[in-house]
């Protein structure tokens, strides 16, 4: 169903993920899933490079997120990015938080450090979605409309 503009589902986290499965591999093929559900792009850590490997060796390279004037998919993590998590996720919050469905994450942002993000998964992670939907925004291009047949050569729509 088709939700209206004021609904309190815009601007909401629909998922959560917080399993660690028994091999990397696992895990991977759970991000594909998603990431072929939800028809999103990935953004991650590029640092750790298994994800970007596995996902290209799958077939999956087109839904590994690059950031604007970046060499390589994903991002770095480290201090600089974790502050402009915290920043933004400030700004989430504040705008959004009666959208937020889910309580170990607003239980996460309230104890979150900066200096010790190892134990904020959830935290780390809803800022990183919010920095791929921020730099999807940024860069949304409404010239690039096509018509459905263009997607379908071989049929007659």
């Amino acid at each position: 169903k088709h939700s209206p503009v004021d609904s309190n589902y815009n601007n909401a986290f629909v998922a959560k993920y917080c399993y660690r499965p028994d091999t990397p591999q696992m895990f991977y093929e759970e991000v594909i899933k998603v990431a072929c559900y939800y028809g999103a792009e990935v953004l991650f850590e590029n640092q750790k490079i298994g994800l970007q490997h596995y996902m290209t060796d799958r077939g999956y390279f087109n839904f590994l997120m690059w950031l604007p004037d970046r060499v390589q998919p994903g991002i770095a993590a480290g201090s600089k990015n974790t502050q402009y998590i915290a920043e933004i996720t400030d700004t989430y919050i504040k705008e959004n938080i009666d959208n937020v469905y889910f309580k170990d994450l607003i239980g996460e942002w309230l104890e979150f450090d900066t200096l010790n993000t190892t134990k904020f998964d959830l935290a780390m992670a809803a800022g990183y979605c919010l920095i791929a939907d921020k730099i999807k925004i940024q860069k949304k291009d409404t010239t690039a409309v096509r018509e459905v047949g263009e997607f379908f050569k071989a049929h007659k729509i």
